[in-house]
């Protein structure tokens, strides 16, 4: 499946049931599963270490409380804790992908 690019995929609200601002711009970023979000939030937080330091700090610790992504031979970023290794020197599958090497649903490799 092609990525989509920038599209309008989630719906912000505030936690204390205010309203937003109607003209307001939001850009949301999965950390837990996405590198490149984690990269985004380490840039953020170097930026407003000064002006907010206690927003740099959670957003920092948040960031330390999540598993380590790798990117496994299948192509996805997943946590190293959801892949497989299937030989020391070899490589590592996802789970989704390795269920499906091991049940046979995988496509086959192209002569």
């Amino acid at each position: 499946m092609e990525p989509r690019g920038l599209y309008d995929k989630y719906i912000v609200q505030k936690a204390n049931g205010e309203t937003t601002d109607p003209d307001a711009r939001y850009f949301v970023l999965r950390l837990d599963t996405d590198v490149h979000a984690r990269r985004a939030a380490h840039a953020y937080i170097a930026s407003v270490w000064k002006a907010n330091p206690a927003l740099a700090g959670g957003l920092a610790s948040l960031l330390a409380g999540l598993p380590s992504l790798v990117e496994a031979a299948c192509g996805h970023t997943v946590p190293i804790g959801e892949t497989v290794l299937l030989r020391p020197d070899l490589c590592r599958l996802c789970l989704t992908c390795y269920a499906k090497f091991q049940d046979g649903t995988a496509p086959k490799e192209e002569a």
